[in-house]
Formats: structure tokens, sequence, C-alpha cells
């Protein structure tokens, strides 16, 4: 076991947001809370908390956990800690209880301030993953006693489950994106985000594979293209590129030239291209769409819903196993929750149940949606 830290100068607590939401939920108990900053530097320890996240090979991944670990030292020390303060060794099943009990309440709370009537149990069951996994690595580092881990992260998830919420983008609306891409005064801008949108769409690339492609990756035959990306969990697929992909492709190639490293490049206001030896953040991936969307005037979906859409579209052409080895999916049930039952969809099933109605004890003539307005 560790020995107690000596006291050590307070540091900023860099878990600003959830620092700030604090106070908005019940606080814990003052005989369980953590006033003590635990100085691992000082004391020649490994963090719980750094070592889970440098786990991670996505950035976006980084982010999330990370997050989840504020929220738990946020509520652990009342605020005034950080998430590499924590003394994340010293924690027990009564801390394991108090923090799935404020999740479940921050949770509830934020569906009621969006308007839904409950909260979805996946977001406090990705939390509690990472309960689960930073206090595997302190046991891992020999922080904790194996007794001692197995009763703190022995936490129970969330029963339940909730619909994916992915939109459909209808062709129209794709459509008037595109063209407002090749209207761009800013050609290579135009040229470079049009590009991004349709490998996202017609090779129905995750954002960060989409991003992160090389120029190498793409094999340009003359019978068709494919991309081969490197999806998650490191896994190596490789994709048909559309026709049509491919041309919007090729109009960026034409300015940003065929010379080798990351496929896209950032775009100066004035259309210079500019060459850099790694690709740009996923973070761009978002700007380029909500900029995208709101020059040609369509309602906002994010780049995951191109990849849903067009996941769609194909489960209905397509075997289910098909469709799983083109998205990169191992479990059928994420490709299930990708298939979006969008409005036109559920209608048309609903139109092929013919329920018999009646009024006044005879049938009822012809419905129409118009008549039950």
């Amino acid at each position: 076991m560790v020995s107690a830290a000596r006291p050590t100068p307070r540091r900023p607590s860099r878990n600003t947001k959830a620092r700030h939401t604090i106070e908005a939920f019940t606080p814990i108990r003052d005989r369980l809370r953590i006033d003590q900053a635990f100085d691992y530097e000082s004391q020649g320890l490994p963090c719980p908390a750094q070592a889970y996240l440098d786990s991670f090979e996505s950035d976006d991944s980084r982010r999330n956990m990370g997050y989840a670990l504020d929220i738990f030292a946020a509520f652990l020390s009342g605020g005034k800690l950080a998430r590499d303060e924590i003394p994340w060794h010293t924690l027990t099943a009564e801390h394991r209880d108090a923090v799935r009990g404020h999740l479940m309440e921050r949770y509830e709370e934020g569906a009621q301030r969006r308007g839904r009537r409950r909260s979805n149990p996946e977001s406090v069951n990705n939390r509690l993953t990472a309960w689960r996994q930073v206090l595997k690595h302190a046991w891992d580092k020999g922080l904790m006693l194996a007794e001692d881990y197995q009763r703190a992260a022995n936490v129970r998830q969330v029963k339940g489950e909730r619909q994916k919420k992915r939109r459909f983008i209808p062709e129209e609306n794709l459509a008037k994106v595109f063209r407002c891409c090749a209207l761009d005064p800013n050609r290579a801008a135009g040229a470079r985000d049009a590009a991004l949108l349709a490998l996202l769409f017609g090779c129905g690339l995750r954002r960060f594979e989409a991003i992160g492609l090389w120029l190498d990756d793409i094999d340009m035959r003359s019978d068709g293209w494919l991309v081969t990306v490197v999806g998650k969990r490191n896994k190596e697929r490789t994709v048909g590129v559309p026709i049509g992909t491919a041309a919007f492709v090729r109009d960026w190639l034409e300015l940003r030239g065929r010379d080798p490293g990351p496929l896209f490049y950032p775009v100066r206001k004035n259309g210079t291209v500019v060459p850099q030896e790694q690709p740009m953040t996923t973070k761009v991936g978002n700007n380029i769409v909500d900029r995208r969307l709101l020059a040609a005037g369509v309602p906002k979906f994010s780049p995951h819903d191109l990849r849903a859409t067009s996941t769609t579209i194909l489960a209905g052409l397509l075997d289910l196993f098909q469709t799983m080895d083109w998205a990169g999916h191992e479990d059928a049930n994420t490709t299930r929750g990708y298939v979006v039952a969008a409005n036109n969809l559920a209608q048309e099933i609903a139109a092929r149940l013919n329920v018999p109605h009646f009024r006044g004890g005879g049938p009822a003539s012809k419905l129409t949606w118009e008549d039950l307005a």
C-alpha cells in the first residue's frame, strides 16, 4: 500500500468545465470528500488517471474519458482538485456508490433540461467505464491491493437502452451542400471540403478515418478506386470509392498536387494550399461540416450522420454481414444501431399494415392523413 502524502502546494485545477457544474448537484458526504491533493510526482509514483488516458490512441476517446475523470474529481473533492490530484488508490466502495448516484442525478437533470423524460443509460455507463479503468490502472501500477480494487471497481451498470439519435440526410440536402462547395470563390477550400464530405458519405468513413487519410491510402485503379483506412482498435479495412466521390477527390488533387503526404491540407483565405507533415485534427472536420451546412442553408447534421445515412441505404441493398464488413463493425447490434429508422421508412412500413377502421358500425371510407389533421 502507498503511504499518505505530505501536504503539497495547491495547483490550479484544470477540470474547469466539470468544476463549474458541481454546485448544482447533491455534494458528496464530508466523511468521503477528498480535500488534500496527492502529488504523484513527488512520491515517485505513476498517476493512474494519466496512465489511463495515455492508453488511448484516439484523441476523441482521450478527451471523452478525460472529461469523465474530471467529473469524478470535481465530485469527490467538491470542485477543488483536478483528476491528477485525486488519490485514486484510496477510493472505496462507498466512493463508488456515491459517484454512481451522482452520475445518475447529473444525467437525469441534463435530460430534463433538454426536454427529455429520461436520461440515456449509455451516457452513465460510458462514464462508469472510466471509473473502472482508472482504478484498474491504479491496481496495475501497484498502488492498490487486488481486494481493494475489486471492491471499489465493482460498479453496477445502469439498465436500459435508447434508440440511437441519428439523422437521415435527404439527397437534396447533400446536393445543396456539394453545390455550395462548388460555388465557393475559394476554389481550393471548396474542392477540399467537397472531397472530405464525399468520403464521409460515399465510403462511410468515420471522421478521424477521413481526416487521417494519406495520399497513398487511395489506390487509383483504372477500373475503380479503393481506399484503405485504419479504423477503431487499429483494424484495417478496404472500401470501394463511388465514382462521384472519386471525382471530388480528383478535383481536390488537381489543386493539392500529387506529392506524398496527408490527403487533406489547410487552405488559406486567399486559396493557397499549405502542405504539412501531419493530418489535420478531427475538430477541423467538424468545423468544415458546420461551415458548409450554414452556407448551404440546410438543417444541421454531424459528420457521423453522413456515415449513418450511407449505412442505412446499404442495409436495404446488402445482407447484414456485407453491411457490417463495409462499415467496419464487429457486432451486428452496432450496425443495427447505425441504421436510421427514418420517418419515411417507418411510414412506409406502417402503410403496409391494414387496420380496418369502422365508424357507426360500418366500414369507413378510405382514410387519408389529411382527414386526421
